[in-house]
């Protein structure tokens, strides 16, 4: 059974509680209304009801004894099955957004996993989690690293920060008070008693237009005992304690862990059964006797369980009677769905249905390695939280608004090296598929509508110029805009997107994609200066006049040329001179019967062999000097590639181009290890060896530093050397 089909089953039981109250009601039957029949005769089915009305009357009174003995029986047998099943508090909470939760289930991950300690300790303190990471310079990135802190802290507190004496004070009161009082004077602001008090005024107010006081009494009550003392469940209700009390002697219809199956057998500290549990019980052990009785059988820990290692025996018998409890298979990240030998530019990128991607979030242990993995610091076990409850929406949302681009990263971001590779459940039974499921949450989130970024309230109306409209320059604008500051992006080209436009081929990320952003953006109030180059058409004076700061988000746009003999002839290009001419089809069939070979091990290079692919080319060879085991092309990506017809070839570092009256003829390659040399034919010779980043003069004399590789010098912050000026990006 999944989260979702739990928490609907525990709601529908609820429910259905407070519907045969309506039913009573309507058809004035008393059903599940006992209250209306006088204070004394709830003792027949309320037990905390059932002393107060032997120490009201300071007599012993057999139906109420009778009452509270079947209790009692139910009790042992099934223990604290009332919280968790049928009292309407809950059924209330979340429904109005304030459900009660117990302080250890409320971090959103548990400690950080893995058997390095160093690990550990990195994440033990917000400062040493900030210290040095240019992704926490965002109040949101360093809050989210803040909630994993948060998480290492709550497994100290563990069950000792269970406030068990808070209800029993609260019930050794309501017994006294009725004692000194010789009426339940709790039964007044009972919050079940409550809930079905407001339900008979309201229901006598429309029926036989009755109106009284009483029911601002019982909304008053309500809603203090709901929100304002919003742990009433675990630090107040004295019917809670009571019932804890009696299931002390509780030894049915507990959770039951098989250790094959757990992830713990694996060397995995996984919690997420823990903070699953309302109540912070551990399924695995180490309880004491107060904390397992406070149990309510809700099957939390079952239904959360990433590898459905928990279960309910009893409670499963009957679930799979009804057809409830077929269990969802894990969806390896290997079996992912791909289209395999595409010859079009349609989006080829491997996803997974809405349906499949929230089930494959139930797997995520919410350790916080991911967070640490990727170099963006996304709430990575937020958003998988809310995924595996079903809001997809939400969860996206979550990632939209810290200026991430989750519906462009989600496809293009090798996630198998960084947050996949850092997944603890990669250690058990495979990873789970963070990118997929990044993916289904953006793409729910953007919808067809797009998604538009809020504002906050500034106090001052500040501006910026952000140079550069590529993947850093739009993260940059949507975060700065959301702080309610005003932003300008200048473009030389004539449309956003830096090299995700020209430059990523779009059968890896349909150009649709890049262009919703942008009307997303512009929706929002960010405005957009195309064919402007700063420098040439704008002057830098002019912006450092006119904006309060500016952002340099320029990119790497300079291929890398070869220093190899005969890189001058016809035939011979850079890998980004070539997918922009032919990323999208517009090369149509420009190489049908010729052999291409692309030169270079990354990701760009098989993405310029797989579009030579559907550009018709007879023989596709790509060519890298070292061994296989250093590619830095995805795995994802080269499995593709070689099930479209591509060859990559390791060891074989090109030497010379061989051309024929200065047409190339094919390329020369030389293997490191034995020296031997081949001439392989290629018709056309794509240099992938990477990019470099320009350096503009204008900048230089504004104060701002390259380093030798080219790039501009940025601290962790962001700024550079030059006043009000900061960079980002590659």
């Amino acid at each position: 059974m999944s989260r979702r089909t739990g928490r609907r089953l525990r709601t529908l039981t609820a429910a259905g509680f407070l519907l045969m109250t309506a039913a009573g009601l309507a058809w004035h039957t008393g059903w599940g209304t006992p209250s209306s029949f006088g204070w004394r005769e709830i003792a027949e089915v309320c037990p905390l009801g059932a002393l107060e009305a032997m120490i009201a009357d300071r007599t012993f009174i057999p139906r109420a004894f009778v009452g509270l003995l079947v209790f009692f029986a139910i009790t042992v047998l099934l223990g604290r099955i009332f919280c968790g099943w049928v009292c309407p508090v809950p059924l209330i909470r979340r429904f109005t957004g304030g459900e009660d939760r117990h302080a250890a289930a409320e971090a959103p991950s548990p400690l950080p996993q893995g058997d390095s300690s160093s690990r550990k300790d990195e994440r033990t303190s917000c400062e040493e989690a900030a210290c040095g990471d240019a992704s926490c310079a965002s109040r949101e990135a360093l809050a989210s690293q803040c909630r994993i802190c948060g998480a290492a802290k709550a497994k100290t507190a563990g069950s000792e920060a269970l406030p068990e004496k808070g209800p029993l004070l609260v019930l050794g009161g309501a017994l006294a008070s009725t004692a000194v009082f010789g009426f339940p004077v709790f039964c007044l602001i009972c919050p079940v008693g409550l809930t079905f008090a407001l339900m008979i005024g309201l229901w006598r107010l429309f029926e036989f237009n009755e109106p009284s006081w009483s029911l601002a009494f019982f909304a008053f009550f309500l809603i203090l005992e709901l929100f304002v003392l919003r742990r009433w469940c675990h630090q107040f209700c004295p019917l809670g304690a009571l019932i804890t009390l009696m299931a002390r002697l509780n030894r049915t219809f507990r959770a039951t862990v098989n250790p094959k199956v757990c992830v713990q057998s694996r060397g995995i500290d996984c919690r997420v059964c823990r903070d699953a549990c309302p109540e912070g019980i551990d399924p695995k052990g180490g309880n004491s006797p107060a904390l397992l009785a406070r149990c309510t059988k809700c099957r939390a820990c079952a239904d959360a369980c990433p590898t459905k290692a928990i279960s309910f025996p009893a409670f499963e018998r009957f679930l799979k009677r009804q057809g409830a409890c077929e269990l969802p298979k894990p969806v390896p990240v290997a079996e992912l769905p791909a289209d395999v030998r595409r010859r079009d530019f349609a989006e080829a990128a491997p996803r997974l249905s809405l349906k499949d991607a929230v089930k494959e979030s139930e797997r995520c242990l919410r350790c916080g390695e991911c967070v640490a993995a990727c170099p963006l610091g996304n709430p990575i076990p937020e958003m998988m939280a809310l995924m595996s409850e079903g809001r997809a929406g939400e969860a996206g949302r979550l990632l939209l608004a810290r200026g991430a681009l989750p519906d462009i990263c989600s496809r293009i971001c090798p996630q198998e090296r960084l947050c996949e590779k850092a997944c603890s459940m990669g250690r058990a039974e495979g990873a789970v598929a963070i990118g997929a499921i990044e993916r289904a949450a953006a793409d729910a989130a953007m919808g067809r509508r797009g998604f538009r970024i809020g504002r906050r309230r500034a106090a001052r109306r500040a501006s910026f110029a952000v140079i550069g409209a590529g993947p850093a320059g739009l993260a940059c604008a949507a975060a700065i805009h959301a702080r309610g500051a005003s932003v300008t992006v200048y473009e030389a080209r004539s449309r956003s997107g830096g090299l995700l436009s020209h430059a990523v081929p779009a059968f890896k990320l349909d150009p649709a994609l890049t262009a919703r952003r942008e009307t997303a953006l512009l929706k929002s109030g960010i405005r957009f200066e195309f064919g402007r180059r700063v420098g040439t058409d704008v002057s830098p004076q002019e912006l450092l006049e006119k904006f309060d700061a500016l952002f340099i988000g320029t990119g790497a746009g300079r291929a890398v040329q070869a220093s190899i003999p005969g890189a001058d002839a016809a035939g011979v290009t850079d890998a980004l001179s070539f997918l922009e001419a032919n990323g999208h089809g517009e090369g149509g069939a420009a190489l049908k019967g010729l052999p291409v070979a692309v030169l270079g091990g990354g990701d760009t290079a098989v993405d310029c062999a797989r579009t030579a692919v559907r550009m018709g080319a007879s023989e596709v060879t790509v060519l890298y000097r070292g061994p296989q085991a250093k590619l830095r092309a995805s795995a994802r990506d080269r499995r593709l590639a070689e099930e479209e017809g591509v060859r990559i070839r390791c060891l074989a570092d090109p030497v010379r181009f061989e051309a024929e009256a200065g047409v190339l003829a094919g390329v020369t390659v030389r293997n490191p290890e034995t020296g031997a040399e081949e001439t392989l034919p290629a018709r056309l010779a794509v240099v992938a060896f990477g990019e470099r980043c320009v350096r503009e003069a204008w900048l230089e004399a504004a104060g701002a530093c390259y380093d030798e590789a080219g790039r501009l010098i940025a601290g962790a912050d962001g700024r550079t050397g030059a006043e009000r000026i900061w960079a980002g990006g590659d």
